[in-house]
């Protein structure tokens, strides 16, 4: 389970989440009061898809339904004249059921830290 609240830094500014909502498969953090005018909303959701199904392989059955992790971040500022802006980012992890979860981890966290170093030149329109 998930620590709450969750802090998230946006350039140098912490945000501290506060859980609003929880369900069988996924949460929702909230603040809009560390700056005014601004609301950081994360949500998390995780999902199979499709029903359970085996198939058969060289060492026996394997199983063949996908999993689906979404973390979700979505930044709405409100300026002065009432317009809001929103930025979101998401990242969607799919894996197949059972997968070992540090293997799986270790894939997130690869594009997590290519990211740290690259989302400027992605945002400025580098390929």
């Amino acid at each position: 389970m998930l620590a709450d609240p969750q802090t998230i830094t946006i350039g140098a500014q912490a945000f501290s989440l506060k859980k609003k909502n929880q369900d069988n498969f996924g949460s929702t953090w909230m603040d809009n009061t560390t700056v005014p005018g601004t609301e950081v909303r994360m949500t998390i959701r995780n999902a199979y898809e499709g029903k359970p199904k085996t198939a058969p392989s060289a060492s026996g059955l394997v199983q063949t339904q996908y999993e689906r992790h979404i973390a979700d971040l979505l930044v709405t500022v409100t300026d002065e004249n009432g317009f809001m802006k929103s930025t979101q980012s998401y990242t969607h992890i799919r894996n197949l059921r059972g997968s070992v979860v540090t293997d799986v981890g270790n894939v997130a966290q690869a594009l997590a830290a290519w990211m740290t170093t690259n989302a400027d030149a992605l945002v400025a329109w580098d390929s």
